[in-house]
């Protein structure tokens, strides 16, 4: 008696273990299908900067955004 069910408690633990898993790793809620449409990162100020030797240099930062995950502009390093 024990044998058996030592053999049913392995095939049912086996076949839960088996089961396809219905997550997902992506951070993507949408139903869409996958994101495949880079993020638009926008540098902010001037294209080209001419500068003095030693002369300070203020980074302005840059924008990012897309247009399924939103603003991203606080992810940008």
């Amino acid at each position: 008696m024990r044998k058996i069910l030592y053999i049913l408690l392995s095939i049912s633990i086996f076949s839960f273990a088996c089961k396809k898993s219905n997550h997902s790793n992506s951070t993507n809620t949408s139903d869409d299908g996958p994101d495949t449409t880079p993020p638009v990162i926008t540098v902010n100020g001037a294209s080209s900067y001419t500068l003095a030797l030693d002369e300070f240099y203020a980074d302005l930062g840059a924008t990012a955004s897309d247009n399924k995950d939103g603003d991203l502009t606080k992810k940008l390093k």
